[in-house]
């Protein structure tokens, strides 16, 4: 996978980047229940007098947070070869897009989660990673082009939408958290620097 130098830390095993980055930062007696979610944000760039919009996808009804719009992500699994393998398999998952090439590190944090689902919580660190390329949005040259070819799994997500940063930031689209939302916003900062 295409990645600056500075993001190597991340072209790594899960397992490995799990071990020397975020279980020395975990209480012991928690270690256990550590997992790492990431998240991509996709943009699909200004072209004449259309803005820069980032992919967002709504959850399905029968999902937590129902009817909320979120990132495509997920998180990483042990058979995934590296970080960066588990975000392009859960966009995939979740789009039916294919990533080629990750273009920055957005944020990252750690929470607790209190799952009511599984009836346990754990330790989660979060990594947002700004991705530029996907098979057919790296190709669009056409500024009024909708169909993106998006394909969602009705039972995770039940629509899509590409947002500008003005409707984010006027929350046309509820978004499932404020934190992912302030990460959306920083990528669009971040992409505004460029």
């Amino acid at each position: 996978m295409l990645h600056p130098a500075y993001l190597s830390a991340y072209n790594v095993p899960y397992e490995t980047w799990l071990q020397k980055s975020l279980l020395p930062q975990i209480a012991p007696g928690h270690q256990d229940t550590s997992h790492v979610a990431i998240g991509a944000l996709i943009f699909k760039y200004a072209q004449g007098d259309e803005p820069d919009r980032i992919l967002l996808i709504r959850r399905a009804t029968t999902d937590s947070m129902p009817n909320r719009w979120e990132i495509p992500g997920g998180a990483c699994d042990l058979e995934d070869e590296t970080i960066f393998h588990s975000l392009a398999r859960e966009v995939h998952e979740e789009t039916g897009l294919t990533v080629t090439k990750v273009v920055d590190f957005v944020d990252g944090s750690s929470y607790v989660t209190r799952s009511t689902t599984e009836g346990k919580g754990g330790e989660w660190d979060s990594l947002y990673l700004q991705d530029e390329a996907t098979k057919g949005y790296a190709e669009l040259a056409n500024p009024h082009e909708e169909d993106v070819q998006v394909t969602l799994d009705p039972n995770e997500h039940s629509a899509y939408a590409w947002a500008t940063n003005e409707e984010v930031l006027g929350e046309k689209h509820e978004i499932t958290a404020e934190s992912q939302r302030r990460i959306i916003l920083k990528g669009f900062q971040m992409l505004e620097a460029k």
